[in-house]
């Protein structure tokens, strides 16, 4: 939590560089994840891809929204539109 705050980064992007970066930060985030077996990356992914309607599902998943009395989200394309559907501020950049 950050001044009373609850940040998340929802992401199509791979956990293998949000993963990294959010953990330096203490940020919490959803992403598309990668497949391992044994420490070596299949090739395939483990989630399906963390873009459009999957990330209002991931983030249902994780949160309980109606636990908010404000949710604010920036994003930068139309595979957000799901996302900012469930916010009380929705911000393209």
């Amino acid at each position: 939590m950050f001044q009373g705050h609850v940040i998340s980064i929802v992401s199509a992007s791979l956990d293998i560089w949000i993963r990294p970066f959010c953990e330096k930060h203490g940020i919490d985030y959803l992403c598309t994840e990668i497949e391992y077996v044994n420490g070596i990356s299949t090739g395939k992914l483990l989630t399906p891809n963390c873009n459009g309607a999957e990330k209002a599902v991931r983030i249902k998943q994780r949160y309980n929204l109606t636990d908010y009395s404000s949710i604010i989200a920036y994003g930068n394309s139309s595979g957000d539109k799901a996302m900012f559907d469930l916010t009380t501020q929705a911000i393209l950049v």
